[in-house]
C-alpha cells in the first residue's frame, strides 16, 4: 500500500491554443499532422498523447504524463514544430504563429478520460457553441467569485411550455 501512495501519479494537461494573427483559420486538414506530430512528441517527452481537435479558430491538445517538467517540453517542442506544418498548410502569405496567450487546464486523472472524450466532440459541440462560449462557461467557470454571465442558450436545458 505505501508503495502505491508513493507512486507517481499522472495528470493531464489540456491546452487551448489560437492562431496569433487576426482573422487567420486554422487549416482544418491538418489534423492527421498534427496528431503525428502529437504523437511523436509525446514519446519524446514521456507523455502520453490522447487527443488532438482542430476548429477554424483553436486547437485542443491533450495530454498525459507524470511530471510536469515533461509536459513544458511536449507543448514548447509541438507550438514550434507546428507552426511549420500549419503555415505549409495554409494560403495566406503571412507566416502562422499562435497566439503568445494559451489557454491551459490540469485535468486530474479520473477526469482524463472524459476530457478526452470532449475534445473528440468539440466538432458537434461547436455547433452550437462559439469558442468565447467555451472558455467563459467551461473553463473560466468558478475561476472567479462572481457568477458567470450566461448570456448563452444551453442545448441542454429543457423548455417547459407554460
Amino acid at each position: 500500500m505505501a508503495a502505491f501512495l508513493n507512486a507517481p501519479q499522472s495528470m493531464g494537461i489540456h491546452f487551448m491554443a489560437m492562431p496569433g494573427n487576426p482573422g487567420m483559420n486554422m487549416p482544418l486538414d491538418a489534423h492527421e499532422a498534427l496528431t503525428i506530430l502529437a504523437t511523436e512528441m509525446a514519446q519524446m517527452c514521456r507523455c502520453t498523447f490522447r487527443a488532438l481537435n482542430i476548429q477554424p479558430d483553436h486547437v485542443h491538445i491533450l495530454v498525459e504524463a507524470s511530471d510536469d517538467h515533461y509536459i513544458q517540453h511536449f507543448f514548447t517542442g509541438f507550438l514550434s514544430r507546428s507552426e511549420e506544418i500549419l503555415q505549409a498548410g495554409t494560403s495566406s502569405q503571412q507566416p502562422f504563429t499562435w497566439a503568445e496567450r494559451v489557454h491551459v487546464t490540469i485535468v486530474p486523472p479520473w477526469h482524463i478520460d472524459l476530457l478526452v472524450a470532449f475534445v473528440r466532440d468539440q466538432d458537434y459541440y461547436h455547433k452550437t457553441h462559439s469558442f468565447v462560449h467555451e472558455i467563459e462557461s467551461i473553463f473560466m467557470r468558478g475561476a472567479s467569485m462572481d457568477p458567470p454571465e450566461d448570456n448563452y442558450p444551453n442545448p441542454y436545458d429543457k423548455v417547459v411550455p407554460s
